[in-house]
């Protein structure tokens, strides 16, 4: 990986996870309620546009440099596997079982059919 890629890297990386924190905060402020509907929204948006790119990658030729710094660092960090585990142990350890099995299996689930409708429509292009 050249100098510039991993910059570019590094620069997506920290402008994923802040856009992350605020619109997971944003979200969350404007759902209200006990299940963490920031973080599934993020986590699903972000599993769209990871499948877009892939897509993208896949059928138009976009380079790897491109997808390492766009798919990897800036995606990759604005959607969060680990704060969708803290969540869900946390409904857990609060009595919240099918909130908290809800949570993992629609995020999981809605996450993988939000990455393959994004490469199914850049079949469309």
């Amino acid at each position: 990986m050249s100098v510039w890629t991993w910059c570019g890297f590094l620069a997506a990386a920290a402008l994923g996870a802040c856009c992350r924190y605020l619109a997971s905060l944003w979200i969350q402020r404007r759902v209200g309620g006990h299940h963490p509907w920031g973080t599934f929204a993020v986590n699903v948006g972000g599993c769209l546009v990871a499948g877009l790119m892939a897509g993208v990658a896949l059928h138009q030729g976009l380079s790897a440099d491109s997808v390492t710094v766009v798919v990897v660092g800036g995606i990759g960090s604005f959607t969060t596997f680990s704060t969708l585990a803290f969540e869900s142990v946390r409904l857990l350890e609060e009595g919240e079982t099918l909130v908290g099995l809800v949570n993992v299996v629609g995020s999981v689930v809605i996450g993988a059919l939000a990455a393959t409708a994004g490469v199914g429509v850049t079949t469309l292009w």
